[in-house]
């Protein structure tokens, strides 16, 4: 491939300008720093490569780097992981990397061999082999295989990990991809399968419908058709910014929706008939399907909604007849719950509930026109991962299932996972030791007082001795937005890189994320955005006032939406933070939607909205920076293949925070997407370079 041509290929798949600079209003005139937005010119390549030199030699310089790259890459390598998997008919499907494996291999067990705790693995396909064979960085993006046979899948390949992934049909039983099958352009794209030879798909067709990162025109795509001869099922061009089809399987037969988006939080659902006709579903734009069971939908509204006579509460669970269009509650969460995840069985509906942040797994059912549930009894807290087993058609298989696997864990317990049969029997199947010191560490909730007088919940972790003597460093981890929570997660990497060494961690479950349903998100939606910021600060005053740290040893760290929240706190509050990591972050507020994030309007609000555009200027960090200020050492760190943040955002920070003559280093990675790169070296890099950061700055010469 020339470097012309993947110059522009890059481009196209972030489907942002090769120059976003080509116009500009007055404002944007004045951006001295816009020529960093340009991705792949010679001159910010070359800005980046010295910013990148310059901070990897300081980085790896420090006294703790290389012993934090040897703990990184421990944890991250083959113990740390569960061996997980989906179990659809006689087989459990999984993917596993290792030090043998470093891209990974697709592989499947026979159930009973996995639900014994000893598969018996057979490789579908090595990604190692197949990266080398086709000269290509290929990463995992998954697979999604036609019940209920499971013989053709489509696998998800991505270049060095970004969003935009190619499609391509594999055939199960021959071990390789299917010559002639369907394959899907590289690009963000939805789909599901209809059937043996018909794909339901939206993505990249060439006609230039499409949005910022998504497709605006679904279709259904028959075998041996070509893209311009698949059947258009609806075209959302007219402002949409995405559609979204989707499939459900069950015993009696397929049932079909697609969403169409004009905004992350106003889509429309709709029911698609075998010959493509569209009827729209009750609760549409103020709902979200979470499900399908015995001719119902299972919807969670987003706002307060009434249908035929009934009331049901935002976040609730409610079953909607897709025929007679009747309505009936499922389930009403408390105001310290939140609906997570719903899995369907063949009878009955699991769901994990958010319980003042931590996991309740549930089980229901329908009898006699109403809804019971009960609740599955496991550990204590923390978190959990619902995966109903998938039946099939093969031999010695149920064609459905209310089996379930569950795995548990706890940010100082280890990951579990159990099994529970039909008939309610849970065991366990497989246990991870814990890769650092758990023994002697204490893990609490806690609450602060925000400036509203909202009371906010943060988990904080640390060595007994570390808590009880005070003056402790403290990495405080947030996020706060598209209604995301942050949980308490077992992450050896925090566990050996900073708990081990004497350091805090401490989550902050900040208002904008899911954890407390769609009131918690909506109250730091566009102008309200003040609220999670406000929330994160008050939870760093409460480590201070709790005799737990002092502001000169809290280093904060987030990303992509906590890169921004990070961001701000390092613009509003200087004086109460010792360092800053600002991860892929969003930075430039009033050009973000310019960068590839319009689909963020509904979360952010508008830049060209007066009184919305006014409110985002007053806390955008790359407006905001002075010349007065005393601000924290600052890592900034971003990749150039990022094809969902736009990595200008963070270039354009550290070019104003040196303009003042702020502490700042950047790096910008050369692969991997906005979640990194797929490879464990590249993450265990990546993790040793920000924590050596921290260990430089907030753990100072009271490191031991």
């Amino acid at each position: 491939m020339t470097q012309l041509r993947w110059i522009l290929m890059t481009c196209l798949v972030a489907h942002l300008a090769c120059d976003p600079t080509t116009t500009t209003s007055g404002a944007e005139a004045e951006d001295p720093n816009l020529w960093l937005e340009e991705l792949r010119s010679e001159r910010a390549l070359q800005w980046v490569e010295e910013h990148n030199r310059r901070s990897t030699s300081r980085l790896e310089a420090t006294a703790k780097f290389e012993t934090l790259l040897t703990d990184a890459q421990h944890v991250l390598g083959e113990s740390a992981h569960l061996p997980l998997a989906d179990i659809k008919g006689q087989y459990a499907y999984g993917f596993w990397q290792d030090e043998d494996n470093p891209r990974g291999v697709w592989r499947r067990a026979t159930v009973s061999s996995y639900l014994a705790g000893e598969p018996q693995w057979k490789i579908l396909l090595d990604l190692d082999e197949l990266a080398e064979r086709e000269d290509e960085d290929w990463a995992w993006s998954g697979s999604s295989c036609l019940e209920p046979k499971y013989e053709r899948c489509m696998i998800g390949l991505s270049r060095s990990g970004i969003a935009a992934t190619i499609w391509r049909e594999f055939s199960v039983s021959e071990g390789s991809f299917l010559e002639g099958g369907f394959e899907l352009p590289e690009a963000q794209s939805n789909f599901a399968w209809l059937n043996e030879d018909t794909l339901f798909v939206a993505t990249d067709w060439g006609d230039g419908k499409m949005g910022d990162a998504y497709s605006l025109v679904a279709k259904f795509w028959q075998r041996g058709q070509s893209p311009s001869e698949a059947t258009t099922v609806i075209d959302a061009s007219d402002g949409g910014t995405s559609v979204w089809p989707e499939t459900v399987y069950r015993p009696e037969g397929r049932f079909a929706w697609v969403g169409v988006s004009k905004g992350w939080l106003d889509t429309s659902y709709y029911a698609v008939a075998d010959g493509g006709e569209l009827t729209l579903l009750p609760c549409s734009s103020a709902c979200e399907p979470r499900g399908y069971l015995d001719g119902r939908i299972l919807f969670e509204p987003r706002n307060d909604w009434s249908h035929n006579g009934n009331h049901y509460h935002k976040g609730s669970l409610v079953a909607v007849d897709v025929e007679s269009l009747q309505s009936e509650l499922v389930y009403a969460p408390n105001p310290s719950e939140s609906v997570r995840s719903v899995h369907v069985g063949r009878s009955v509906v699991f769901v994990d509930v958010l319980r003042n942040v931590e996991s309740v797994a549930m089980r229901f059912e329908r009898h006699d026109d109403a809804w019971t549930h009960s609740e599955i009894d496991l550990p204590g807290g923390g978190v959990i991962q619902l995966a109903p087993i998938r039946g099939g058609r093969g031999e010695s298989s149920n064609p459905e299932s209310n089996g379930l696997l569950i795995s548990h864990e706890g940010i100082k317990e280890p990951p579990t996972l159990y099994y529970l049969s039909d008939e309610g029997d849970l065991r366990q199947i497989f246990r991870l030791q814990p890769s650092w010191k758990t023994e002697d560490v204490r893990v609490e909730q806690r609450w602060a007082q925000s400036a509203d007088g909202t009371n906010v919940p943060y988990f904080i972790a640390a060595r007994r001795d570390v808590l009880e003597s005070g003056d402790a460093p403290v990495m405080l981890f947030g996020y706060g937005g598209f209604h995301i929570p942050v949980l308490p997660r077992h992450r050896p990497i925090h566990g050996k890189l900073w708990i081990d060494h004497g350091g805090v961690y401490v989550i902050a479950n900040i208002r904008g994320g899911g954890e407390f349903g769609a009131a918690w998100h909506e109250a730091a939606l566009k102008q309200g955005r003040q609220n999670a910021f406000d929330d994160f600060y008050a939870v760093a005053e409460s480590l201070v006032a709790d005799g737990v740290t002092r502001p000169e040893r809290i280093g904060i760290w987030g990303a992509s939406n906590g890169g921004l929240l990070t961001a701000v706190a390092l613009t509003q509050r200087p004086e109460l933070f010792g360092a800053v990591i600002s991860e892929v972050p969003v930075i430039d507020m009033l050009r973000y939607t310019k960068l590839g994030g319009r689909d963020w309007i509904d979360e952010y609000g508008d830049p060209e909205h007066p009184e919305e555009g006014s409110f985002l200027r007053s806390i955008s960090p790359y407006h905001n920076v002075r010349e007065d200020a005393d601000y924290p050492p600052v890592l900034l760190v971003s990749s150039s293949m990022d094809d969902v943040v736009h990595a200008g955002h963070a270039r354009k920070l550290v070019a104003r925070l040196q303009e003042v003559g702020a502490d700042v280093l950047y790096y910008e990675a050369t692969e991997g997407g906005h979640a990194g790169t797929g490879l464990a070296s590249g993450a265990a890099y990546d993790w040793s370079l920000q924590y050596a950061f921290l260990h430089d700055t907030v753990f100072g010469s009271s490191e031991p």
